[in-house]
């Protein structure tokens, strides 16, 4: 939860700045017609490629949409009204840590593209540049925090005979003022409204470093593709009769009645196809 809210609480002030947003969620946004039944969309988005040759279908999907919109000057709009306000729920086990996988994978990928390969953000959102996408190259928390408080330590070791000199005391506790806040700003609302949640907040924090581990990890290994942290794409997993069937009970009947499985299905085979059989198909709706 507390990396839902930070995400919702970073994207409603970049796109209140500048428009600015780090990617669209696919599940919980609407994208007009003229842009999905486009055939230059359509052909880009059935054969993106990151570095010339890994297919990105499989993972990159939401940021593949988000740049798009973003390359061709089309605006996009958060809704974060109470009334718009939709609850999801994680996975409670091993699961959470393959999607925090998948998710920063798709962050160094996205990024990477928007800034040194597409450059339109530079010029068209210069604080969602800075806030979200370069951000994202900081060091972990633990080798900045440790940075910090080593730096720290070093410049009292040089003050010692100055008579307006802080104790170390004084010193490292604000020192861990200013870090807590930094690290939990984002999530004030949350324990606005649930007070109660407040014991998860150390638990919370050591994820965050934890989390810097994770960040390393999934930059050396962006070959990687899979779903979940599964060892195979979702994609292929549609195409496994057996293993469509286990899709049932998490959403799948919910996509084959929307047309969604189908536009995944076809997105696999010729791009010809895709675009007779999905996109031909939207004109009628």
């Amino acid at each position: 939860m507390a990396y839902l809210e930070r995400w919702n609480f970073e994207i409603s002030a970049t796109a209140h700045i500048d428009g600015g947003i780090s990617c669209l969620s696919g599940r919980t946004s609407a994208v007009r017609t003229s842009i999905v039944q486009d055939s230059t969309f359509t052909e880009h988005f059935s054969d993106e490629k990151w570095l010339g040759n890994i297919s990105l279908l499989a993972a990159d999907d939401d940021n593949c949409i988000t740049r798009w919109l973003v390359n061709h000057n089309w605006q996009i709009k958060i809704q974060c009204a109470p009334e718009a306000k939709l609850t999801t729920t994680l996975e409670g086990n091993s699961k959470y840590l393959g999607q925090c996988v998948r998710w920063y994978r798709t962050t160094w990928r996205s990024n990477f593209t928007s800034l040194f390969l597409d450059r339109v953000i530079w010029k068209a959102q210069p604080w969602s540049t800075y806030a979200l996408h370069l951000s994202s190259f900081n060091p972990p928390a633990l080798i900045m925090d440790g940075t910090l408080a080593y730096l720290l330590m070093k410049t009292l070791e040089t003050t010692q005979e100055h008579k307006y000199k802080p104790t170390n005391f004084n010193a490292f506790g604000v020192f861990a003022i200013w870090l807590l806040m930094a690290k939990t700003v984002k999530l004030w609302p949350h324990f606005y409204r649930c007070p109660s949640d407040l014991k998860f907040l150390p638990a919370q924090i050591l994820f965050s470093y934890f989390h810097g581990a994770i960040k390393i990890y999934t930059l050396l290994t962006l070959h990687t593709t899979s779903w979940g942290g599964g060892h195979r794409s979702f994609v292929d997993m549609v195409n496994s009769s057996t293993e469509s069937s286990m899709l049932q009970g998490s959403g799948y009947e919910a996509l084959e009645r929307t047309g969604a499985m189908h536009y995944i299905k076809a997105a696999t085979d010729f791009k010809s196809d895709l675009k007779k059989q999905l996109f031909m198909q939207g004109s009628t709706d």
